[in-house]
């Protein structure tokens, strides 16, 4: 804004992790929301499994979601 660049009109921006300062800034800062607290629950419960003797899961897919907004 400050630069004079209009967004998203001439610039499109996207943030990681969905976090309060992409909805307190102008404009509205799109975001892609990786769902951080699953991600570190579900890292701790696979540590624990193979603390515990467990094997590894092979393949994970964690969910992400774009929360769109002002900079799009």
């Amino acid at each position: 804004l400050e630069q004079g660049i209009a967004v998203p009109e001439k610039v499109s921006l996207i943030g990681v992790d969905n976090s309060v300062y992409g909805r307190i800034c102008y404009p509205q800062l799109t975001s892609l929301d990786n769902q951080i607290f699953d991600s570190c629950v579900f890292g701790a419960h696979q540590l624990l499994d193979l603390l515990n003797g467990g094997r590894p899961a092979k393949c994970v897919r964690m969910r992400a979601d774009l929360i769109k907004r002002g900079t799009t």
